[in-house]
């Protein structure tokens, strides 16, 4: 659960890149989509028109960054307004945005079941596209939770559907789902190969803003590798392709992942810089779950550096944060930062209250994982009943393939005793042709005497 959150953000990335159809520009503007929603609002009628939905829709994953509820309570009017009007592909879009606020929210079985009652509708529909993008969404979700086969053999079926239909976009960012599942089984050259194969291909389609998002994850498997300058080329690679596009969301991802290759190894001082550049981007661009994250990371490593009254100003900013956007994983490491901190103040009292927090919050996410566990059996229940199912009707099949043979065995005995009769007939007849013949031929001969 630790790094929770980072896999959070891959997650809605991963629905942002294959979901988007907007331009970057207006992907970027909420304020214009809300614009639209209440000029659609202000005419009569507006809650049937298909085009007022979308809106919804595409609003909805814009809060994906920020505020999950927003996009949830969206959705939630997107999802309405299309069962009342028979909008199906409204409804599955609606319906994965809101299997991403369940993600982002922590609640992965949530998220598990709506997307999954959403692939049955896309399935039904035909709509490929979004069973494509259910496939990416649900092999994250199995990913978090440990399911690392499932979530491989989703994305490689997203790979299919996208290839046999010439969705480039989600062709790439399969591969970029393989180079996860990759990653987090240990297979790290597989991964860099994956990750590699998925840069190329957004390069080739003129997807320059999700470059860098590569870069990144190029450069952590590197340094998984040990190889610490390859991978922090690969981080100032991604910094600079952000900044040259002035892609400013790219720019946090970017500074964040450089500074926490500086932290790790062991220049806090550089990585504070690095986490104050992100924050201060994030903060203008209303991201508050990145600025509390950055705070967060500033606070401990201004403990580490012996600085505990600059560390106790920075974990409150930080926790104020994460608790205004209730980001449960985020709230429990600052409350342990800050635990630390008061410690190293001397204010013990304090310090065992906040670690008292810190325990509470954690039986809280421990809930969360007795959950993923029960879903984990769940999977592991119903992947037994599929190979049970199959085998049953491995068994009939072959039942069924016996019951013919032996159905072809007795009916070509038949045919050959049938042919068999028929010759022994054919042959009697014969004979007694030939006799009657030779039988003729003497009285013939018995009347031609007489004559004479």
């Amino acid at each position: 659960m630790v790094h929770q959150y980072c896999r959070a953000s891959w997650y809605l990335w991963a629905v942002q890149i294959v979901l988007s159809t907007a331009t970057f520009a207006q992907e970027l503007d909420k304020d214009s989509l809300q614009t639209k929603v209440e000029q659609f609002q202000q005419t009569p009628g507006y809650e049937k028109d298909t085009a007022y939905i979308k809106t919804l829709n595409h609003l909805a994953y814009r809060y994906w960054s920020t505020v999950p509820d927003s996009v949830m309570a969206i959705s939630k009017r997107a999802l309405l307004f299309s069962n009342r009007i028979g909008y199906q592909r409204g409804e599955v879009v609606a319906m994965i945005n809101i299997g991403t606020a369940h993600y982002e929210k922590g609640n992965f079985q949530e998220a598990m079941e709506v997307e999954r009652d959403a692939m049955i509708r896309a399935e039904k529909m035909g709509l490929r596209k979004e069973i494509g993008v259910l496939c990416i969404n649900l092999s994250m979700v199995y990913m978090d939770i440990g399911l690392y086969e499932k979530a491989q053999q989703l994305a490689y079926r997203g790979l299919e559907i996208a290839t046999e239909n010439g969705y480039d976009k989600q062709v790439a960012r399969n591969h970029w789902t393989l180079g996860q599942v990759h990653e987090l089984q240990g297979n790290l050259q597989e991964a860099r190969k994956s990750f590699a194969r998925s840069k190329a291909l957004y390069d080739r389609a003129g997807y320059k803003d999700l470059l860098h998002m590569l870069d990144i994850r190029i450069g952590r498997v590197y340094l998984k590798e040990n190889q610490p300058a390859t991978a922090l080329g690969f981080y100032e690679k991604a910094l600079k392709e952000s900044r040259d596009l002035g892609h400013r969301a790219g720019m946090v991802r970017s500074f964040m992942a450089l500074g926490d290759f500086l932290e790790q190894t062991g220049n806090p001082t550089e990585a504070m810089e690095k986490y104050a550049e992100a924050a201060n981007i994030a903060m203008k661009l209303g991201t508050e779950q990145k600025v509390a994250e950055a705070d967060l990371k500033v606070a401990k490593c201004l403990l580490g550096t012996g600085k505990p009254e600059e560390a106790y100003v920075q974990v409150q900013r930080g926790l104020r944060l994460a608790r205004k956007i209730n980001h449960m994983t985020l709230t429990r490491e600052g409350v342990l930062v800050l635990s630390e901190i008061q410690a190293a103040k001397g204010d013990y009292k304090a310090a065992l209250d906040s670690y008292r927090e810190y325990t509470s919050l954690g039986d809280s996410l421990m809930n969360q994982e007795v959950r993923t566990q029960l879903v984990r059996a769940e999977e592991q229940f119903r992947h037994g009943q599929e190979i049970r199912t199959v085998n049953q009707r491995h068994q009939e099949q072959l039942l069924r393939q016996r019951n013919l043979t032996y159905f072809i065995l007795v009916l070509s005995i038949l045919l050959v005793v049938m042919v068999v009769l028929l010759f022994l007939y054919l042959r009697n007849i014969r004979r007694t042709n030939r006799i009657q013949k030779l039988h003729q031929e003497e009285i013939d001969a018995q009347n031609r005497e007489l004559e004479r």
